[in-house]
């Protein structure tokens, strides 16, 4: 209900950051259009993003089945995604999750493995099986030639060891 009161608040970018330097464009890089609060209203959503000057949106892919719905919708509206599995979700991640990822990792839109990273901070998943997931999370995006999407909370240390 939080979202649908968000949604209701439009609040213009500041024109500076619509004008970046040298042409700059303003591009979105972890758009949660997967999430069930934008249900119905993707179109819309983007809309209004284009209308505020947004030249460009990744949909992010937080965990299997995100991922895939983060890969229809890039399809659907020409935009870019990532597939991964964020360190909340690393408990439930298996080999066949690691096999589907690749494939929609291989996508010429999908632009990133992640988010995934490690998160210590809440420990929906336990911090070893978090870096357990990472690590194949670095060596899928090496294989693929593709950057990461990282989220790191309370772990700075740990993930640059």
């Amino acid at each position: 209900q939080q979202a649908k009161k968000a949604k209701k608040k439009k609040v213009p970018l500041p024109e500076h950051l619509l004008q970046g330097p040298a042409g700059a464009r303003l591009v979105d890089i972890g758009v949660n259009l997967t999430d069930r609060a934008f249900e119905g209203d993707v179109g819309e959503v983007l809309q209004r993003a284009r209308a505020a000057g947004v030249a460009g949106v990744m949909v992010t892919g937080t965990d299997l089945e995100g991922s895939r719905r983060a890969a229809a919708l890039a399809a659907e509206h020409g935009l870019h995604f990532t597939a991964g599995c964020h360190p909340h979700c690393a408990k439930a991640w298996t080999p066949a999750w690691r096999q589907e990822l690749a494939e929609l990792a291989a996508r010429p839109e999908c632009v990133a493995v992640g988010e995934c990273g490690l998160d210590f901070d809440r420990n929906f998943s336990p911090p070893e099986v978090q870096q357990q997931v990472f690590d194949a999370q670095v060596a899928l995006a090496k294989e693929l030639g593709k950057p990461l999407f990282i989220h790191c909370r309370e772990a700075g240390a740990e993930l640059a060891a």
